[in-house]
């Protein structure tokens, strides 16, 4: 699991060399990682289950598909920097949780 999650980090860090740079956009997407990841840290001690916090993030992306939006660039650079951020967090959880079950 923790493989699919870094091989996510690296095709979305690629697509970030690709795809234009807008600061504004980016911080969003940052502060946006920084909560998702917030949330499914306050939920891992709750003992409840991590992934509503993606099925929220995936509803919204979906949302908007279905309602036609186009992404321009600066809803592109938000959620690629999200992608980014919270797969490279959830690569490292994931391969920590695989290493402790392990042993």
């Amino acid at each position: 699991m923790s493989l699919m999650f870094a091989a996510v980090t690296l095709l979305t860090g690629i697509n970030l060399l690709f795809i234009p740079f807008l600061p504004v956009p980016a911080l969003w997407g940052a502060i946006l990682a920084v909560a998702f990841i917030l949330m499914n840290v306050l939920a891992d001690k709750l003992r409840l289950w991590s992934g509503v916090a993606w099925i929220i993030g995936a509803g919204i992306i979906i949302t908007l598909m279905l309602k036609g939006k186009e992404p321009g660039d600066e809803l592109r650079v938000l959620i690629t920097v999200f992608a980014f951020l919270a797969s490279a967090w959830y690569s490292v959880v994931q391969y920590r949780k695989e290493n402790y079950f392990r042993s």
